[in-house]
């Protein structure tokens, strides 16, 4: 497959950055802004997300695990792959439940007030 933009590359590097279990909660945030970017900005990057074998799974477990900031990244970029209506509802209720479970986990006062 042709990258003359480097796309494939990029979207490559974000989400093995993803799948390191040494990486920490703000290098996983930064990872998926930067993946979320890629998908804003590039037309191909959208369907080479959506390809990837260990995309949507990686993303899933990060929603199921990670901080409150990952799993809002997460979210987001799920919702984005998602063209379909009902799939996009679908995927709104998994990702507002675990986001939940997030706010009601984290006992600081910042999340507290939201």
């Amino acid at each position: 497959m042709e990258d003359p933009d480097g796309t494939l590359a990029s979207v490559a590097q974000c989400i093995e950055q993803l799948r390191q279990s040494s990486s920490s909660a703000q290098e996983k945030e930064f990872s998926l802004k930067q993946l979320l970017e890629l998908i804003d900005t590039h037309e191909n990057a959208f369907s080479v997300v959506g390809s990837h074998s260990q995309a949507v799974p990686m993303l899933v477990s990060l929603l199921r695990s990670g901080s409150l900031g990952v799993k809002i990244q997460a979210a987001t970029i799920l919702w984005s792959l998602c063209k379909e209506n009902e799939l996009r509802v679908k995927c709104c209720a998994i990702s507002t439940k675990f986001v939940a479970i997030g706010f009601y986990c984290n006992g600081s006062k910042r999340n507290a007030d939201f």
